[in-house]
């Protein structure tokens, strides 16, 4: 390794001698486009459509009303969904996005303007309600952020972490202003007190709840529980705090000396959300079993209940003006609720729960998946609509498996209580219950004449069964947990996956072969469609994809590159690919010939469970936990590009650099990595990469020089600087960019670079560099000359605008403050003597 990052200092000068300059084209930031269509809102680059909503955020926080009531938001594992209350039915407004795992935690700030949310991927976000945009990310937690709240008068945020901390923030300037510890457990619920002069917080394993002073940071009272805390609100007067959890049922205090003034509810009651209706007079909780209840205070009895959910209620939130009750639950559905009769005014569908299995019917029109919520879906690939949901009351915890029929009549669903249901898609009727195996049912799949089914279990058995009658045919023994199971394209073998793979005969149940070399369990199989090679994808610390010889039984390729369990294989339909999805939250497509990777596939927020291609190999379809099934465009992603997009993800990046790192000193023909073909992989294919830096690979669009990719050089090796714990291939890159950015070379004159994203929708930066201290002005004008926006930077000293923090921002806003229309407008420079213009367009 250090004979390695020696070499990079002695060849950079001689590779830098050939390399070119080439113009620079940021990717194109998704959009939210307004309408119906939310499908395709904040869609990954490459994605026709996105189905579902997402699973809803699971902690108290998880809703919220804006304070004007004329918004609620819901946290999801894709983002933040916003709705229009007063329309009917509530219409989608928008969808933010950012973060990159789900969102756990909303809230508004009291005027409304912004939100703030809380995720596991271990930030605070804000975000500017008007514009959706991302105004602000809060990085010092190190673990999932499971609840925020403003203080009541908006200038701080508190923020309740897995990592047992509290942390309060200035708002306007960002800072951490202080860090609460004392909590042993983690912290799952905070709040202000009406006056913001005090914060309440929550945590399970410790049993508390602290009270501590907002000015000084020191704690106050603990309020000891005999069970795990779940939640916990001031009253609007501060004179009382409610808390709720495991356990302990509802508790009422006294916030200043602590004692406990009543219990509501049974001490046994797992309550797990809990807050004070406006005037204080109500007190809202949700629990076990969908019940949402409404408790007066004063006499602290039940004096009305909600019970149209069908499973436990996570989240809880009155309306501004107290005459609406939200609740969002694990069947993945929040409700709106009159106060007043208890009726229900509205329910907000389309989210789901974790997405376990997915399956194409044979023409490629519908899309079945089973989830954590206990339903079967059928989707419409043409629409992303949701055509219909089977559900059965056995099903109390998920969905493990799903598959069409061949001739695309019937699913079946294998579930976590050891049964396996089948369904007629016209009519969605139930037609049998096959009982049999012990426990959980992992995989199902129908044999190609559609006459048998096979079932995995987990209890270490393979059972066939007769579509027709229902009858059990055969139990196969296996050595452990069944979790996935195949028939070969002609249904003479199966292939079941569990700490090794193993191959039956199908008429006689005997097995055949024994293909052993994961690891750990074996969580896929996938016949290809000429039925000689098997593919099995390795679970947990495994990470690997193998492809075997049937005949032969022969391990073939290892496929590496996940960094995480594979959790599902699948062969395209004309055997060239594969596709693996891992719980590392990326799909990559494999070159089944030369065992190279094609490319990696990120966008989903949590572990990929499931993916399939449909029959015509045009789309592949990839199912998460985050809720969502996302539909990848294959001609798209197959598309001819440029070599030093190693990862053929549409843009070079710090992947990309790594990539070749990961290769460093390799010789040989083919090799990944080689960029320049010289059969070794070295410091000149790093600079190969380097040159083309945050480069749009594919379209290769002129945009800013070579300056703005060293910019964006100097923001990866500033997160190579900062990150622990690097890979071997990461100290080769960030070593490599050390002394690759001491080399930059230099350009005397004033200089306006191409706007970035370009097009755009709905913002965008210009770029330029200024040789001496000016008084900068951008003028923007439209395609006939008309002048839409002036930008006045005032006086700038001479330096470098490319960053994002430093060049030239518009929001898309004329000069009074609306959105303009698409087409192409002109940008003009004003520096001192200098006048330059250049073109952009916007497409909406």
């Amino acid at each position: 390794m250090k004979t390695q990052i020696l070499c990079l200092t002695l060849l950079l000068w001689f590779a830098l001698i050939f390399e070119a300059g080439l113009p620079f084209s940021p990717v194109s930031i998704a959009q939210n486009y307004q309408g119906d269509d939310y499908q395709t809102w904040s869609l990954p680059n490459h994605t026709i459509a996105r189905l579902g909503q997402g699973i809803i955020g699971s902690s108290d926080r998880a809703i919220a009303f804006s304070p004007d009531g004329r918004r609620f938001a819901v946290a999801s594992g894709v983002g933040i969904w916003l709705y229009d209350v007063a329309s009917s039915p509530k219409s989608l407004l928008t969808l933010l996005t950012g973060h990159t795992s789900r969102v756990s935690s909303v809230a508004f700030s009291p005027d409304g303007a912004k939100i703030a949310s809380g995720s596991t991927d271990n930030t605070v976000k804000l975000w500017d309600v008007e514009t959706g945009q991302n105004i602000a990310t809060l990085t010092g937690h190190m673990s999932t952020v499971w609840s925020v709240a403003f203080s009541p008068d908006g200038v701080k945020l508190a923020s309740g972490s897995w990592d047992e901390t509290v942390k309060i923030w200035n708002v306007e300037t960002r800072e951490n202003i202080v860090t609460l510890t004392g909590h042993t457990s983690r912290v799952w619920s905070v709040t202000f007190s009406p006056d913001g002069t005090k914060i309440a917080s929550a945590a399970t394993s410790d049993k508390t709840v602290k009270i501590w002073d907002v000015e000084t940071g020191q704690e106050i009272a603990i309020l000891w529980h005999t069970g795990g805390v779940d939640s916990v609100a001031f009253s609007p007067d501060g004179t009382k705090i409610v808390s709720a959890g495991f356990n302990i049922g509802i508790k009422l205090w006294k916030p200043e000396t602590g004692p406990e003034i009543a219990a509501f509810a049974r001490r046994t009651d797992w309550v797990q959300a809990v807050t004070f209706s406006p005037d204080g007079t109500k007190i809202a909780s949700g629990g076990r079993a969908g019940v949402v209840r409404l408790w007066d205070v004063k006499t602290r009895t039940d004096i009305a209940t909600f019970s149209d959910h069908t499973a436990d209620i996570r989240s809880v939130a009155f309306s501004p003006d107290g005459r609406i009750l939200a609740s969002a639950a694990q069947d993945q559905r929040v409700k709106l609720w009159d106060v007043e009769t208890g009726q229900n005014i509205a329910t907000l569908t389309g989210y789901s729960g974790p997405i376990r299995s997915i399956a194409f019917s044979p023409d490629g029109t519908k899309l079945v998946s089973g989830s954590e919520n206990n339903a079967v879906t059928l989707w419409d690939t043409g629409t992303g609509r949701n055509i219909a949901t089977f559900t059965k009351h056995r099903y109390t915890t998920r969905v493990n498996a799903v598959a069409f029929s061949s001739e695309g009549t019937k699913i079946v669903a294998g579930a976590v209580e050891d049964t396996i249901e089948l369904w007629d898609i016209e009519t969605g009727q139930n037609i049998a219950t096959l009982t049999g195996h012990t426990r959980a049912v992992s995989s199902v799949t129908f044999s190609p004449d559609g006459k048998k089914l096979a079932s995995g279990s987990a209890d270490d058995t393979i059972k066939l069964w007769d579509v027709e009658t229902g009858q059990e045919l055969a139990t196969l023994k296996h050595t452990g947990w069944v979790r996935s199971v195949a028939f070969s394209p002609d249904g003479t073998k199966l292939a079941s996956g569990s700490y090794d793979v193993k191959l039956w005969d199908v008429k006689t149940g005997q097995e055949l072969a024994t293909f052993t070399g994961h690891t750990r369990a074996v969580s896929s199989v996938a016949f290809s469609p000429d039925g000689a090679t098997l593919a099995s994808g390795g679970a947990f610390s495994d990470k690997t994809v193998k492809l075997w010889d049937v005949e032969t039984g022969r391990e073939l390729v290892t496929l590496t590159g996940h960094t995480a369990g594979v959790y599902s294989v699948a062969f395209s339909p004309d055997g060239t690919k594969i596709a693996s999805g891992s719980s590392d939250k990326t799909i990559r497509l494999w070159d089944v010939e030369t065992g190279q990777e094609i490319t990696a596939l990120t966008g989903h927020t949590w572990s990929v469970e499931s993916v399939v291609f449909s029959p015509d190999g045009t789309t592949l379809a990839s199912g998460s936990y985050d809720g969502t099934i996302l539909l990848w465009d294959m001609p798209e992603l197959t598309k001819p590009t440029a070599p030093w997009d190693i990862d053929r993800n549409g843009v070079v990046n710090i992947r990309d650099l790594v990539s070749v790192a990961n290769h460093f000193g390799e010789t040989g023909e083919g090799l990944h990595g080689d960029i320049n073909g010289d059969s070794i992989v070295n410091v000149l294919d790093l600079v190969a990469v380097a040159s083309h830096f945050g480069q749009t690979a594919i379209n290769g669009a002129p945009g800013v020089t070579r300056h703005i990719h060293l910019a964006q050089l100097d923001a990866a090796f500033a997160q190579l600087h900062a990150k622990s714990n690097l890979t071997p291939g990461e100290v080769i890159v960030r070593e490599f960019l050390r002394s690759y950015l001491q080399q930059r070379p230099t350009v005397p004159e004033t200089t306006l670079f191409q706007n970035y994203p370009n097009p755009f929708n709905p913002e965008t930066w210009i770029p330029f560099r200024l040789t001496e201290a000016a008084h900068v002005r951008i003028h923007i004008y439209d395609v006939v000359g008309r002048l839409v926006r002036v930008l006045d930077l005032g006086e700038q000293p001479a330096g470098d605008y490319l960053s994002r923090q430093r060049a030239a921002y518009w929001d898309g806003l004329n000069a009074t403050g609306e959105q303009i229309s698409s087409g192409v407008y002109f940008y003009v420079l004003e520096a001192g003597d200098s006048r330059m213009t250049r073109r952009m367009s916007v497409v909406r």
